[in-house]
């Protein structure tokens, strides 16, 4: 019941730490977590609760009508690696191939400002990365990022868009057709967002959290220290990821860096954590029985 989760998180002073600690308690169960609200919600907010469910409700119903479901962390398969970080996900809306945000993954991000010798090189890092299994994450945004998606893609790899507004609106709109081509290649978009959500600043900054908290290394392109990227990189490094950088970039708070070679490149892979995130189909949670 996904509408729990949503709802639970519409009240002010009731954030994801809060509403995790409160579903692992209960193991997840929808009727305990119903019959013992009230550690959560005072009796008198009972009322703006089922308010809030009926939001939940229309939100799931309207994202799902455009083709765009749900996954929460109610689920039995929700991946362990997006409730790590000290701002857990507790949902994502997605498109796609949602299987994907099980697979070994890898990060690659970066300035919106590059040159066209950056976009080549992302575009090759991506494409070596994918070539060998590996799922790339990045953020659809212009620069390093869309690079990121068009190098998985072009190779047939698989890549994951993480948004900052409902996934029924590209930023930037130019980008709209790298969007389509990801799905279109079997690749995801997921976001926090319900659909029609425009993004603002600090959109942007949560969605840097997820693409942290989803992969399981970081290679940053090209960015500075006070460049948006670090909101990724910290998050990262708080929960020992490994991060990474390209060998010019001389950013002083990522300690490693790599070059553009054969024998990097699979170091970096031998980083990627080989754990199991794993799909069970006979315990997915069924999303026709959200209410």
């Amino acid at each position: 019941m996904d509408k729990y989760i949503i709802a639970l998180l519409k009240f002010k002073g009731i954030g994801s730490v809060k509403v995790l600690n409160y579903v692992l308690k209960y193991n997840k169960n929808v009727i305990d977590l119903q019959n013992h609200l009230e550690e959560l919600v005072k009796q008198s907010d009972i009322c703006l609760f089922e308010n809030y469910l009926k939001e939940a409700e229309i939100e799931i119903l309207k994202n799902r009508n455009n083709g765009i479901n749900i996954i929460s962390v109610l689920n039995n398969n929700y991946p362990d690696k997006l409730l790590e970080i000290k701002e857990p996900i507790l949902y994502l809306y997605y498109k796609g191939d949602i299987s994907l945000i099980y697979n070994n993954s890898v990060a690659i991000i970066g300035s919106r400002n590059i040159e066209s010798f950056d976009e080549e090189l992302t575009r090759e890092i991506s494409s070596k990365i994918a070539s060998h299994g590996i799922t790339v994450i990045s953020g659809l945004a212009i620069g390093t990022d869309a690079n990121a998606h068009i190098g998985s893609y072009n190779k047939k790899g698989k890549t994951i868009a993480i948004l900052p507004s409902g996934l029924n609106i590209i930023t930037p709109s130019n980008n709209k057709k790298i969007a389509d081509n990801i799905l279109n290649n079997g690749g995801l978009l997921v976001s926090e967002y319900s659909i029609d959500t425009i993004p603002n600043k600090y959109n942007f900054v949560k969605r840097d959290r997820i693409q942290a908290a989803l992969c399981d290394v970081v290679i940053v392109i090209k960015a500075d220290e006070k460049s948006g990227t670090m909101n990724a990189v910290k998050v990262a490094q708080s929960v020992n990821k490994y991060v990474t950088q390209y060998v010019t970039n001389n950013n002083k708070l990522i300690l490693n860096s790599f070059n553009n070679t054969d024998e990097d490149i699979k170091k970096i892979i031998s980083r990627v954590e080989k754990q199991e995130y794993k799909m069970n189909n006979d315990s997915l949670y069924k999303q026709e029985s959200l209410f």
